[in-house]
């Protein structure tokens, strides 16, 4: 809730920052117990008290969701048909089969050629869709078909 929240109010930055560093305590005390908790102590990498191991609930949010939406900055907007990308990485980055409004969507970004002013965004897609990308204070719309799409942002 705090999450959305942030963002609804254009703190999108804090809540990224939020967001990343619990991703971080859940796959530490992951890495500690080799299991994931019904949830979390507030101040430290640990389990809550009470907490059942092995309960995935909305601990799932964590690696999965926090994952695409902020690490990787993929923001689904079935309703609309869009994806927006946000890429945070100036390294290749990118998913794997994302399901998305129906559609199964490989997405790839990356600097050709070793250009970091330059990025390149692979995009392999079984539906057509809306792509936005943001990079940096760069924001370009583009129309992804079936197939394959490359695109290219400077």
């Amino acid at each position: 809730m705090i999450i959305r929240g942030l963002e609804r109010y254009g703190k999108r930055e804090m809540a990224r920052e939020i967001a990343m560093e619990h991703l971080g305590r859940v796959a530490e005390v992951f890495a500690k117990t080799e299991t994931v908790w019904e949830n979390y102590a507030p101040d430290s990498a640990a389990p809550g008290k009470p907490a059942k191991r092995d309960f995935v609930g909305w601990t799932g949010i964590v690696p999965i969701l926090y994952l695409i939406e902020y690490a990787v900055g993929l923001q689904c907007d079935a309703v609309h048909n869009r994806l927006t990308w946000q890429l945070v990485s100036a390294k290749r980055c990118g998913c794997e089969r994302l399901r998305f409004n129906g559609h199964t969507v490989t997405l790839v970004a990356d600097a050709p050629d070793g250009q970091p002013q330059t990025r390149r965004v692979t995009v392999e897609s079984d539906g057509e869709f809306q792509l936005i990308v943001e990079w940096n204070a760069l924001r370009r719309d583009f129309a992804v078909q079936k197939g394959k799409n490359t695109f290219r942002i400077e």
